[in-house]
């Protein structure tokens, strides 16, 4: 019989304290920040974004299905680190959807599992088609995001009226003053998403740049938190002129065309760049 000696002894113990240090360490799960909202609805297609902190992996998917509970689907998309802000941003398109049709989902990601979303509260309604005499419900509200008693209620009055005279908004028309005092994304995440979370997750929202969000965006290179939060219809895949642009846009619903215009960053005067646009878009229209 062989025996180890003192320091086989010692290395067997080291590798022995090594493996159970290994198997002790497991991945950190991704804590969410921003709670799943939707964005750019048409009748075939939608995105749906969250956010969550650094741990998360970037293979974002969104699962769904038209069954609570049966979410048989899949739809993969990307996901965006801001690196300053210790973040990331994930972002899914749903394409191929039946218009005016009601999906359940659920969102996270290939490695990490379901992140958010799953209940009968997380669903989207796909826009009508084009053209269709349908009634259109909107909620248009502006000067909102000072995460105050007034704020609250006026949400909670809406929440009020439309669980009694249903049905709820088919959208959310914004304004503008989304985020006080100047639109930086941490007062985007207290005093707008934190505050709509529960509404968001399944009523899309159609922005415009205020005075305050303003503040803190470079209109002329899209960049800034109001831009890093939404994604809109710059390319003309909501119906309309492509305007080449997330700072003036336009989208149809049923047969409603909604032009949304940037007044504070964006050139008014006679062969502008946004007016021009809005002349073809109004022509074609």
């Amino acid at each position: 019989m062989e025996y180890l000696n003192k320091s086989e002894w010692v290395m067997v113990a080291l590798g022995c304290a090594l493996v159970m240090l290994v198997a002790s360490v497991t991945p950190a799960s991704a804590a969410v920040v921003r709670q799943p909202y939707l964005q750019l609805v048409t009748p075939t297609s939608i995105t749906v974004v969250w956010r969550t902190d650094l741990n998360s992996a970037d293979n974002s998917q969104v699962k769904y299905g038209t069954v609570a509970g049966s979410l048989t689907q899949t739809a993969t998309g990307t996901a965006v680190t801001r690196s300053g802000l210790n973040v990331k941003d994930h972002l899914v398109t749903i394409t191929g959807l039946t218009a005016a049709t009601k999906y359940f989902y659920n969102v996270g990601t290939a490695t990490d599992g379901i992140q958010g979303g799953g209940t009968t509260n997380h669903f989207f309604v796909m826009a009508p088609p084009v053209g269709s005499a349908t009634p259109v419900r909107a909620w248009v509200l502006g000067d909102s995001g000072d995460a105050g008693v007034n704020q609250r209620n006026v949400r909670d009055a809406m929440l009020t009226e439309t669980a009694l005279n249903p049905p709820a908004p088919n959208f959310i028309l914004h304004m503008g003053d989304i985020a006080y005092e100047s639109g930086t994304d941490a007062e985007f995440t207290s005093k707008h998403f934190a505050v709509y979370q529960d509404i968001l997750r399944q009523t899309p929202l159609w922005p415009t740049l205020g005075n305050h969000e303003a503040l803190s965006v470079t209109t002329s290179l899209g960049i800034g938190p109001y831009y890093e939060a939404h994604v809109l219809p710059s390319s003309g895949q909501a119906g309309g002129v492509a305007s080449g642009t997330e700072a003036y846009y336009a989208f149809d619903y049923a047969n409603v065309h909604f032009i949304v215009l940037d007044s504070m960053d964006s050139s008014r005067a006679l062969g502008s760049p946004m007016l021009t646009w809005l002349q073809n878009d109004l022509a074609s229209t």
